[in-house]
């Protein structure tokens, strides 16, 4: 959300319009709890193996799997209908960040390039809040878009370096485990030194 602020205060040129600050609000709110509760119903097994996330499931039995289902559907739902209170490039490009929440959570056990995707889908954020005011392509909002993509992939490959032995005996593909934990911090330090650069 914050990072959606971000380029719809730059759209604005300062405090954004009443209207397109709520619906951008809604839809940021919205599409979030849909891929943390997407996280959840397709990690529900890997989370149970996992000392670190066994509480997750328990509280996954708690709510319970139908309602976390029907969470997420009223969440895409709402996302999709405050895309269209914004504009219709909005509407038209909203398939693009569920389908990423979407897919997210299956691709660490194929691919340790999940933590890069995690950093697109927040890195869409800027730019979405940018187009929410400025229905256009820009570079300013691009930027912005590049920087948050790459300081959260760093972050995510950095936290999930408390998973590395869990993950390599998995047999899941995070970079951690893929490139041990010295390389790991090495590509954070230069993702995160590419961020302050942008």
């Amino acid at each position: 959300l914050p990072f959606a602020y971000l380029g719809l205060f730059l759209a604005e040129g300062g405090l954004p319009r009443l209207g397109i600050f709520i619906w951008v609000t809604v839809a940021m709110v919205a599409i979030r709890t849909a891929g943390m509760c997407l996280n959840r119903l397709i990690d529900q097994p890997i989370d149970e193996k996992n000392e670190r996330t066994k509480e997750r499931v328990s509280q996954i039995k708690l709510l319970t799997r139908p309602r976390l289902w029907l969470a997420t559907a009223s969440a895409i739902s709402i996302f999709v209908f405050s895309a269209a209170k914004l504009n219709f490039i909005c509407l038209a490009l909203s398939p693009i960040p569920i389908a990423m929440v979407w897919i997210y959570p299956y691709l660490k056990r194929i691919t340790w390039l999940s933590h890069f995707v995690l950093g697109t889908i927040l890195g869409l954020a800027p730019y979405a809040g940018w187009l929410a005011s400025e229905p256009r392509i820009g570079w300013a909002p691009f930027i912005l878009a590049v920087a948050v993509a790459s300081w959260v992939s760093g972050f995510d490959m950095f936290y999930a370096l408390q998973d590395v032995e869990f993950d390599r005996r998995e047999g899941l593909e995070s970079f951690p485990a893929r490139f041990g934990v010295e390389r790991t911090i090495l590509a954070v330090r230069f993702l995160h030194g590419f961020t302050i650069f942008v």
